[in-house]
């Protein structure tokens, strides 16, 4: 029997090109909000349905809705980034009148952030092209 011979590694040269590997964008979320008119009310069963959507973090307002404070929906709105969605249970949760959803739905599609109602699953604002349209899924 012979004696085994050593392997050699064999080096490849890379062109200036090629560069390492770098993080360079983070991965898209659901984001749900969740409002309850009073703080008597209970947001367990908007929390537990957006949560088992996948929500990554649910944001919850214990407010009227004709109130133009809405501190959580606020927050939310800041966190949301490019390729998120924003989750509602129901399209009455998140505007105060018809004009304030449309202009919020509007604006969150020009921000290439999606939006989806659990309740109106018709209502779907397309994330691929973060467009902001509703259209029927």
């Amino acid at each position: 029997m012979g004696v085994a011979q050593p392997v050699h590694a064999i080096s490849v040269a890379q062109p200036d090109s090629v560069r390492p590997f770098r993080y360079i964008s983070r991965v898209s979320v659901l984001l749900g909000y969740a409002r309850v008119s009073t703080a008597e009310q209970n947001a367990d069963l908007q929390t537990d349905e957006l949560t088992s959507a996948g929500c990554y973090a649910v944001f919850v307002d214990h407010a009227s809705g004709v109130l133009d404070r809405r501190p959580e929906l606020e927050k939310v709105l800041e966190l949301l980034r490019p390729g998120d969605t924003l989750v509602v249970w129901r399209l009455d949760r998140l505007g105060r009148s018809l004009r304030h959803l449309i202009d919020t739905v509007t604006a969150l599609g020009d921000r290439g952030v999606g939006f989806c109602s659990l309740r109106e699953s018709a209502l779907e604002a397309d994330r691929g092209s973060g467009a902001g349209r509703p259209q029927v899924v």
